[in-house]
């Protein structure tokens, strides 16, 4: 993991995240939702999600962390492999 990103990446790449999630990043395209509750859901919001949050901080896709991660996808699925999909989880445990 330590190949992924620096300490100090993985708190910038938090950062980014939590921002994301605190302004709803991607509501309006409905790219953001709760993954358990769904939509209508009234109760606690526990396990939010966004679907393609690069597309709401395009800086995500610059970072050590994607590199080495799409480096790691590529040796495993070959050169062919292409980026499709991001998605980033926030788990509420109250």
């Amino acid at each position: 993991m330590d190949r992924l990103a620096t300490p100090e990446e993985a708190q910038v790449i938090r950062s980014i995240i939590a921002s994301l999630f605190e302004e709803r990043a991607g509501e309006r395209e409905r790219a953001f939702g709760d993954l358990i509750a769904g939509d209508g859901y009234l109760a606690d919001e526990t396990s939010l999600q966004i679907l393609n949050p690069v597309n709401y901080a395009p800086q995500l896709h610059t970072t050590q962390c994607f590199h080495e991660a799409f480096s790691i996808a590529k040796q495993i699925l070959g050169d062919e492999a292409r980026f499709f999909l991001d998605l980033s989880i926030q788990k509420n445990l109250k």
